[in-house]
């Protein structure tokens, strides 16, 4: 099982991120799934995302570790929960790659991207004019890049939906090293929250998460 990552983040917060390698049947064959799970696993046309499906539920079952069945379902905004252990979970994959990030007691967010020149395309539906003061450099790909990854991992920390990237959620200016951390402002008409997004930058994707 190619886990190319595994961080603790905190003592009660671990992140693994996994790369896919594996066909379908050798995924399901590490998993216990119900017969809704099934059915929708069946029901995923594109093999690559049953892939990162299945490749997501190995993790989380690889970090809670338990031979019991994990019953997990999706909030109304299509976010992961844990149904009976009252765990904080959130789950990305991008490619060939899949993360999982679970906490016992704080809200999380994760998000793995792959290093791609396509983020350019769509600058204008995540940088602000805050942020476009600094981010100015059109072929800065990396730090467009982590932008965008780190406001997928508030997005997914907030977990309740109808967030306007480029409104909602700023990033102050950031050096780019190879493990590093964002500051970052989620603000909507009932809150304005600080967070700290962590990063790491590999050879082929980037890795944002949040604790908090």
């Amino acid at each position: 099982m190619p886990i190319i990552e595994d961080i603790i983040a905190d003592a009660h917060t671990r992140i693994m991120v996994w790369y896919i390698t594996e066909p379908e049947k050798e995924l399901q064959n590490l998993l216990q799934l119900n017969p809704e799970e099934l059915h929708y696993i069946e029901s995923v046309k594109v093999i690559q995302k049953r892939l990162q499906w299945l490749a997501s539920r190995v993790l989380v079952r690889t970090i809670i570790n338990t031979p019991e069945f994990i019953m997990m379902h999706k909030s109304p905004n299509g976010q992961p929960i844990l149904t009976e252990l009252g765990h904080h979970i959130s789950i990305s994959h991008c490619g060939q790659y899949a993360a999982v990030i679970i906490s016992k007691i704080s809200r999380v967010g994760v998000d793995v991207e792959e290093i791609n020149e396509r983020v350019m395309n769509i600058r204008h539906k995540f940088i602000g004019e805050q942020e476009q003061m600094w981010l100015f450099d059109n072929t800065d790909v990396l730090r467009a890049l982590l932008v965008w990854s780190a406001k997928e991992t508030v997005y997914k920390w907030y977990a309740l939906g109808q967030v306007d990237f480029r409104r909602n959620i700023f990033i102050e200016k950031f050096e780019i090293s190879q493990n590093g951390i964002m500051e970052a402002v989620f603000r909507n008409a009932t809150q304005t929250k600080p967070l700290y997004i962590q990063y790491r930058c590999y050879q082929n994707f980037v890795l944002t998460w949040v604790i908090d």
